[in-house]
């Protein structure tokens, strides 16, 4: 073996590199690699095919704990609202899911017993999501923004797609 590295996610966007072996030569100094997605392509809709790439000279990142029960919950109640109440835009994009429609579906879901405690509990949800940059957010509006997104996108908007007819041609 002339060179070993070891690769290892640190966070959901974070890889650090480390050197554990060099045949001839000083090991080089850890490297902190963070993954992005870009656009590389279009399919046959014109929608933006994604793919991850690793950028170098990121700083050391902090791991990260595991999403809580509640985020989890939080999370995967989003995209079901997503899904059962969210709109395309008009080049079919979705463009992400407002409050409104959010929430009387995260406190319709919940078994929590008050409603307070399902407020208490989606605000905390919702506030640490967006910390964590698994959701985005601007006038109210929520979007999936942790990595993997993309297909979760996609899946939404064809969910959104399936439940709305489609337009009859005019006469």
């Amino acid at each position: 073996v002339d060179h070993e590295y070891q690769t290892k996610k640190t966070n959901q966007d974070s890889i650090t590199l480390t050197a554990h072996k060099m045949k001839e030569g000083e090991l080089p100094a850890e490297q902190w690699l963070e993954m992005q997605q870009v656009a590389v392509d279009e399919d046959e809709d014109g929608m933006p095919v994604l793919s991850a790439v690793l950028i170098t000279g990121g700083k050391p990142a902090r791991r990260e704990k595991a999403l809580s029960d509640n985020q989890k919950f939080a999370l995967e109640n989003f995209k079901i609202a997503a899904r059962e109440h969210g709109e395309l835009n008009e080049k079919g994009i979705f463009e992400g899911l407002h409050l409104d429609k959010w929430r009387p579906a995260y406190y319709s879901a919940s078994t929590l017993d008050s409603d307070d405690s399902k407020r208490t509990s989606f605000l905390r949800a919702r506030h640490d999501l967006v910390k964590r940059k698994e959701l985005g957010v601007k006038d109210d509006v929520y979007q999936l923004t942790g990595s993997l997104c993309g297909n979760q996108i996609k899946m939404i908007e064809s969910a959104i797609r399936e439940r709305e007819p489609e337009a009859e041609p005019c006469a």
